[in-house]
């Protein structure tokens, strides 16, 4: 039987590496751009907007990276319990967690205002 430590070692690198993105996101660390972070025509046009989906946005990223990170960590150390269920569980599950984050940022009220932000809001007669 074949080791599975290479594959593994990986997918904890990979948890590592989305942490510490979600780090720099979630700490307003990456300003408006067209190369990292949730980039939607809203957040690219208000910086404001920019900063407070992509914290959002990062703190998730955070935590889905450590959960990650540490099911290959913990499947590096007992290679002979490893499924894939378990991982394709907490990477889409994650990902639904995350997109569900986004939505609820990109509609939550700009600073200042009682209503939802939206770039196509019908006009009040």
């Amino acid at each position: 039987m074949q080791s599975a430590w290479a594959p593994m070692l990986i997918v904890a690198l990979v948890g590592g590496l989305v942490s510490w993105i979600g780090s720099l996101l979630a700490h307003d660390r990456v300003k408006p751009n067209i190369w990292m972070g949730v980039r939607t025509p809203a957040t690219l046009k208000d910086s404001e907007v920019w900063y407070r989906v992509n914290r959002a946005a990062g703190r998730v990223m955070q935590s889905w990276g450590i959960a990650i990170g540490a099911m290959g960590l913990t499947f590096l150390v007992i290679p002979a319990t490893w499924q894939p269920w378990p991982f394709l569980a907490v990477v889409l599950g994650g990902n639904i967690w995350l997109w569900i984050v986004i939505v609820q940022a990109h509609r939550s009220p700009v600073a200042g205002t009682s209503t939802p932000r939206s770039d196509h809001q019908l006009p009040i007669r």
